[in-house]
């Protein structure tokens, strides 16, 4: 009589075996099917940006460059951006090994590249973008930024060089008009003594026209 009693709940668990089985499938191949949804909408969006920053060019051993800049940047979409025109304007500072070369060697001033304009023009890609918590205490809203195109560069000497220049950078949300950016880009400038060129810069940039 134990082992009659026992059958009813041995058929029960038998049948929930048999209809979860479906169930399951189910939903994995709804889940496999279904498009990924994002979780929140951008807070933050740009349609007319205008950035004013300070940047270094680090790789000439013999000259250390100072740079103002300034930007102005059409944005097509949340992702997409046309950076039409970027200026440059470059202070040199002789490093210790150009002072040893004129002074030991010799080597006159001029023979010397030193960076004094540029202008450039990029199309500017945001593949990602995000919040996270500052300091435990207010949440920051950030992107990343990848910039490719030309440039045309000015030197002392009155050498010119052209060539493409790319990067990568990060923004930094404020509130609706004003962000933080910083930018890291290399190019290769073709000319009288081709070569590559770094720029680091931190800039702010203020959003007008967009609307919500």
């Amino acid at each position: 009589m134990a082992a009659m009693r026992k059958l009813p709940s041995l058929w029960s668990i038998s049948a929930l075996v048999a209809l979860a089985a479906p169930a399951s499938q189910a939903l994995a191949q709804a889940e496999a099917t279904s498009p990924l949804a994002a979780i929140q909408q951008r807070v933050f969006a740009m349609d007319h940006e205008i950035e004013l920053a300070v940047g270094w060019l680090p790789l000439d051993p013999f000259t250390k460059t100072l740079s103002g800049e300034a930007s102005y940047t059409y944005h097509f979409s949340d992702q997409v951006a046309w950076e039409v025109v970027r200026g440059f304007y470059g202070y040199s500072i002789q490093t210790g090994l150009r002072r040893q070369a004129e002074v030991d060697f010799g080597v006159p001033g001029s023979a010397f590249e030193e960076y004094r304009f540029g202008v450039s023009s990029s199309i500017e890609i945001a593949p990602a973008y995000g919040k996270f918590s500052l300091l435990n205490d207010s949440v920051a809203h950030a992107e990343l930024l990848l910039a490719v195109g030309p440039m045309v560069a000015w030197f002392n000497n009155g050498g010119i060089k052209v060539g493409p220049i790319g990067g990568i950078g990060a923004r930094l949300f404020a509130n609706d008009t004003i962000s933080i950016r910083f930018d890291a880009r290399y190019g290769y400038l073709i000319g009288k003594a081709s070569g590559p060129i770094c720029t680091l810069s931190l800039g702010v940039s203020f959003d007008f026209g967009h609307a919500d």
